[in-house]
């Protein structure tokens, strides 16, 4: 009976260590893209933390806490993972977004330019538009992109994350 509870007791403790997973140390296989969205997250708790949105479910996120950089580095970080009770607020940016924008305001820019090109005689009035568009374009698309982030509060609500979810296609 004595050998009978002992072997009890240490079946026990061993699944019951077992079934306490860290989730610290969560291991999660990162997409071999890198992902497109900044994140920044703050919990209900207070917490906050940064780095790129690398998945998501219908209830929960997995954030790579590092730049893309050390993600393209396959530098060996434990993935963050929040479910959607846990969430405050998330701030989503897209990355790259101010040079993407640079680029479009100077495509804008130079349709002045490609517009005289074709002109008949009035190659001049296009001349002086393309002086004040080719410089404008690109500071203004800039502009637009540093200022394109989006800020969801979920309050952790699962609709209001499913909300997020819906808007934010990886």
């Amino acid at each position: 009976m004595k050998k009978q509870s002992t072997l009890f007791l240490a079946v026990f403790l061993s699944l019951a260590g077992m079934a306490q997973q860290d989730s610290t140390n969560l291991k999660f296989n990162w997409p071999s893209k890198t992902p497109k969205y900044n994140i920044r997250l703050a919990t209900q708790e207070g917490h906050k933390v940064e780095g790129l949105l690398a998945a998501k479910t219908d209830s929960s996120l997995f954030i790579f806490p590092g730049h893309s950089k050390a993600y393209k580095n396959r530098t060996d970080y434990s993935a963050a993972f929040f479910i959607d009770q846990q969430i405050e607020t998330i701030h989503i940016k897209r990355r790259n977004a101010v040079g993407r924008g640079a680029l479009i305001g100077l495509g804008v820019g130079l349709l002045p330019v490609v517009a005289a090109l074709f002109a008949g005689k009035d190659k001049q009035a296009f001349g002086f538009a393309a002086v004040v568009t080719v410089p404008l374009g690109p500071i203004v698309g800039a502009l637009i992109g540093a200022a394109s982030g989006r800020t969801f509060h979920i309050g952790g609500q699962r609709k209001a994350f499913k909300h997020f979810s819906s808007k934010v296609k990886l």
